[in-house]
């Protein structure tokens, strides 16, 4: 009897409380990695544009 009680809390280890684990870190690495999208997004247009920007259209003349 022992025996089963111990497969039956791995088959419910492994398929409900490992992909509810993996959800809850993927969820926190999703939210990590958009406030890191948003910081290098903010760095990026707060300085001035380079001039290669606008002469770059021109290259060919």
């Amino acid at each position: 009897m022992m025996v089963f009680n111990r497969a039956v809390l791995v088959l419910i280890v492994a398929f409900v409380f490992t992909p509810v684990i993996a959800g809850i870190v993927r969820f926190i690495e999703d939210l990590r990695f958009d406030k890191q999208v948003a910081r290098r997004t903010a760095r990026m247009t707060t300085g001035a544009q380079p001039l290669v920007s606008i002469v770059l259209p021109f290259a060919g003349m």
